[in-house]
C-alpha cells in the first residue's frame, strides 16, 4: 500500500457476486455487514476496514503504542496531539522520511 500503484503489479483485490446477496441487502462474509449496492460491499472489501493493524504509535519516542490499520491513521493521531509522541514529531518526521525514501527506491525499475 505505502509503495504505490503500478498498472502491471498484481494486486489482490476481493470481489463479491452477486451470491453476497443475502435476500435482503448484500452482506460482507467478514464481519456481516450489509449493503444496498454490490458495488458498496465491493469498496467496503477492499478498503483498509479488515486490514490488520500494523502501524504502532512509537514508545521510543513517548508513544502510546496504539495500533493502527494505514500509516495515514497513525499521522493523523501524530498530528491531532493525542499523546506525547507529538514532542517528537521533528525525529518522528525525519525517521518517517528515511522509511519512505527506501520505499521509493524500491519501485526504480
Amino acid at each position: 500500500r505505502l509503495i504505490g500503484y503500478h498498472e502491471d503489479s498484481n494486486i489482490v483485490k476481493t470481489r463479491a457476486t452477486e451470491r453476497a446477496w443475502n435476500g435482503h441487502r448484500y452482506e460482507c462474509f467478514v464481519c456481516h455487514k450489509e449493503f444496498g449496492a454490490l458495488s458498496a460491499l465491493n469498496d467496503h472489501l477492499n478498503s483498509p476496514v479488515h486490514a490488520d493493524k500494523i502501524f504502532r504509535c512509537p514508545t521510543r519516542y513517548n508513544g502510546c503504542n496504539q495500533e493502527f490499520k494505514t500509516l495515514s491513521g497513525l499521522l493523523s493521531h501524530v498530528e491531532r496531539s493525542e499523546c506525547g509522541v507529538a514532542r517528537f514529531r521533528k525525529q518522528l518526521t525525519d525517521k518517517l522520511d528515511d522509511v519512505t525514501s527506501k520505499m521509493r527506491r524500491l519501485t526504480v525499475r
